[in-house]
């Protein structure tokens, strides 16, 4: 059988945190261990991984299973942190094989990889506590309200075009308001009364959120909408967009 550790990074610029412990309940791959590796380059900040695997029938298969749950795993922490977290890449396979008796057939072999490196981020921001614990917790649980979004939310993250990244927010809204721009604004007014809005160019007696204002000015011709303009009242309102489909998948089935 295979036993051993594997070794994964990924990017995660601008964020630290203290090295934090996951119990998977999968009797393969029991644990793992998280940490964050600073860098001088904050941007160049990264997620240290370790799974501990047991009982595997293969290298192979471990390294796989591995990659997917590391994968999944890391949606998650994207999700809780609204952190753009790079591609995961396996660094060091320190597998070995064992047989009935308890030696090692086949030893482990290092692998190293290319780091990836990310633009933008001027800071660091060094997760709490009890941000980390609520982390875990989740991490831990079989069943979390709205985790079919968490890969669409990390790859909205991922995009460093602000258009790019607003448009891609803007569609898991509507992915989870059933494609419909008149139930994102509602729930949008829900949870920020104050929002701005502003009468629909063709609908006078229909009033639009500055979000969906945004993206339609994008998505449709509009008189006296220049791409430069929306573009940077996008940059402005991109953060909170965010925030908002965070709390749109929070609150989904």
């Amino acid at each position: 059988m295979i036993k051993g550790t594997l070794e994964f990074r990924a990017s995660i610029p601008g964020f630290k945190f203290s090295p934090f412990e996951v119990k998977t309940g999968d009797t393969q791959i029991p644990n793992v261990e998280f940490s964050s590796i600073q860098s001088i380059d904050a941007v160049k900040n990264e997620l240290k991984a370790i799974a501990f695997v047991a009982d595997m029938p293969s290298q192979e298969e471990a390294r796989q299973k591995a990659t997917a749950r590391l994968s999944k795993m890391l949606d998650t922490i994207a999700f809780h942190l609204s952190s753009p977290i790079g591609e995961i890449r396996l660094e060091r396979d320190d597998l070995k094989k064992y047989d009935s008796a308890g030696n090692v057939v086949i030893e482990g072999h290092a692998t190293g990889v290319a780091m990836l490196s990310m633009t933008g981020c001027a800071v660091v921001y060094e997760v709490p506590p009890q941000q980390i614990s609520s982390l875990r917790i989740d991490l831990e649980s079989a069943n979390r309200p709205g985790e079919k979004y968490y890969p669409l939310f990390r790859s909205a993250l991922k995009l460093e075009d602000i258009v790019g990244r607003f448009f891609y927010l803007y569609s898991i809204l509507l992915l989870i308001e059933g494609d419909s721009q008149k139930n994102v604004d509602i729930f949008i007014r829900n949870q920020r009364p104050n929002v701005s809005q502003s009468p629909r160019p063709k609908s006078k007696n229909t009033m639009e959120t500055v979000y969906t204002r945004l993206r339609n000015e994008v998505g449709h011709v509009r008189a006296n909408a220049t791409f430069e303009n929306t573009k940077a009242e996008m940059a402005q309102h991109v953060g909170d967009l965010a925030d908002l489909v965070k709390i749109a998948i929070k609150l989904s089935l």
